[in-house]
């Protein structure tokens, strides 16, 4: 076998690997977020006041949050298929995205503009100047 048929191998080999890893991770992240009541501890807020706290200082709001999962209540504003398809992926009226975990797809297909919802996401961050939740779920 040859060093770049060595190399290619070994280069396949870690794509496929991280590729089912981040597969994996993704999905336990969502099922931590349904199970978050239970189990853990709970960041509560608005999209609102979240992107408030995030607009006045972002260390101290992650600092805050931790391992935490988010729950975050918004008002709809679009609801899209997230890229690839397999998800979906809601923005928020004054500002904030929320990327819904697979399984949810046929839970988005139901909302509307300008409902009222509560999120639990396993990650929030702070992306081009707005919220960003991801691994999420809607709570109610």
């Amino acid at each position: 076998m040859s060093s770049n048929s060595t190399a290619n191998s070994i280069y396949a080999l870690l794509v496929i690997g991280g590729a089912t890893w981040w597969w994996w991770s993704d999905k336990n992240a969502v099922e931590r977020a349904r199970e978050a009541p239970t189990n853990g501890h709970i960041y509560v807020t608005t999209m609102k006041d979240l992107q408030s706290a995030y607009e006045t200082n972002e260390v101290a709001v992650q600092q805050e949050i931790g391992d935490s999962v988010i729950e975050v209540t918004g008002i709809v504003k679009s609801i899209n298929a997230a890229l690839g398809g397999d998800s979906a992926r809601i923005e928020t009226v004054g500002g904030g995205t929320i990327r819904l975990g697979g399984n949810e797809q046929s839970s988005a297909a139901k909302l509307h503009k300008g409902d009222k919802i509560t999120f639990r996401c396993a990650r929030m961050n702070y992306i081009l100047g707005s919220p960003y939740g991801a691994n999420c779920v809607i709570a109610r």
